[in-house]
């Protein structure tokens, strides 16, 4: 055989090889965030309050949320979050805050919060 024919079917085989592994066209599905919003969430949107503190923070339907804190008016506003009675705080401050749901409050370090009746 000629080397140009040995040549060209290494080439080939070379070739076959090498697309095996290539990754395939399809990518794995990654889970999207649902568009409808969970019980849980749809049950924290509204205003909660904490007298004793004079906190209070507003939760919106849109995933935001503005706190009141001491007379001061949107004194810290961001985007909110629940996961498993867990709400977490993000704000646009960079500083996050956790509360746990525990029955109808929400407890957090600075204070316990209630819902306000609408």
């Amino acid at each position: 055989m000629s080397f140009r024919i040995i040549l060209a079917t290494v080439v080939t085989i070379m070739a076959g090889a090498l697309s095996a592994c290539s990754p395939a066209n399809s990518e794995d599905p990654k889970p999207t965030p649902s568009a409808t919003p969970t019980q849980a969430a749809l049950d924290l949107v509204g205003s909660w309050h904490d007298p004793a503190e004079n906190w209070t923070v507003h939760f919106h339907d849109d995933g935001t949320f503005s706190e009141d804190f001491q007379g001061n008016v949107d004194m810290r506003t961001g985007t909110w979050t629940i996961l498993d009675g867990v709400v977490t705080l993000e704000g646009g401050d960079g500083n996050s805050d956790q509360g746990t749901v525990k029955g109808e409050t929400i407890e957090f370090r600075l204070g316990t919060l209630s819902k306000l009746k609408d």
